[in-house]
């Protein structure tokens, strides 16, 4: 592997913004999902849902580009957001029935 590779291999991901998620909503996420977190004057995080507490109030996030692990608390200026293209499973099911193309909090196919 060149050093390039490795470089591009650690470098942060590049996400469109998508559906934002109120901290009312953290709840459903699970495992896996993907996210990205802003705090107050800081710059857009992205990364995979580790865990999260039973009601939701608090989760954390493995960050792309092995960035290390955070925990989001629903404190004033933390803005949470889905990738473009990405839904929860419970937006998914009053759609209607899921698409064969997408996983929950994955992108599309």
């Amino acid at each position: 592997m060149t050093h390039l590779e490795i470089r591009n291999l650690l470098s942060p991901v590049s996400y469109a913004k998508g559906s934002k998620l109120p901290a009312r909503e953290w709840g459903q996420l699970e495992e896996g999902h993907y996210v990205m977190v802003q705090r107050e004057g800081e710059p857009i995080l992205t990364g995979e849902v580790d865990a999260r507490t039973k009601d939701g109030s608090v989760f954390w996030v493995w960050l792309d580009g092995g960035r290390g692990r955070i925990a989001v608390y629903a404190d004033e200026g933390t803005r949470v957001w889905l990738p473009k293209g990405y839904r929860l499973e419970a937006e998914e099911e009053v759609a209607g029935a899921h698409s064969q193309t997408e996983a929950p909090g994955q992108p599309p196919a």
